[in-house]
């Protein structure tokens, strides 16, 4: 009686995806997500590199139970502009997977709301005014309107446009 194994080896690497915003603007928290399409190690290889080219090696939560590492960002002290991030990943089994990026708009804007807004729109301001001041701001995500009409975030947006909504 002869005996043999078969041996199966896995050689391939997990793809990365980078869940990021388009646009950031410092001092508010940005979250990112650096997505393995298998089960991941806790190895990490992510940086960013801004617009001056300068090299930042970050470190992000590892979540092996969704195959992911997440990092919240607030972007201080790097310069406007395009920046990139960049992720490497490894399986379970150390597979190296092919370096990740995406592109991140660091934009300056000022005077920044950093609190929550929770307040019916009133009546001088509707949800068509506001959206096009932000199209015409060209920032595009700086307000989150609710299905209700109530305005959940504003973001960049100068303190009178915070005195117009009322509790």
């Amino acid at each position: 009686m002869s005996s043999y194994y078969i041996l199966t080896l896995d050689t391939t690497p997990p793809d990365v995806t980078i869940d990021a915003p388009a646009t950031v603007i410092p001092g508010m928290r940005s979250g990112i997500y650096i997505n393995g399409s298998e089960p991941i190690a806790e190895y990490q290889e992510i940086y960013i590199v801004d617009s001056n080219g300068t090299r930042h090696d970050l470190t992000f939560l590892y979540q092996p139970e969704n195959n992911r590492f997440y990092g919240a960002l607030n972007f201080l002290g790097y310069p406007f502009g395009l920046a990139t991030i960049y992720a490497r990943l490894k399986d379970n089994v150390h597979n190296l997977s092919s370096l990740a990026s995406a592109v991140i708009d660091i934009r300056n804007v000022s005077p920044l709301i950093y609190s929550l807004i929770v307040a019916p729109l009133p009546s001088l301001l509707d949800v068509t005014a506001m959206k096009s001041l932000v199209d015409v701001l060209r920032m595009p995500g700086l307000l989150d309107m609710s299905e209700s009409n109530r305005l959940l975030m504003v973001q960049g947006i100068p303190d009178w446009f915070k005195s117009q909504a009322k509790e």
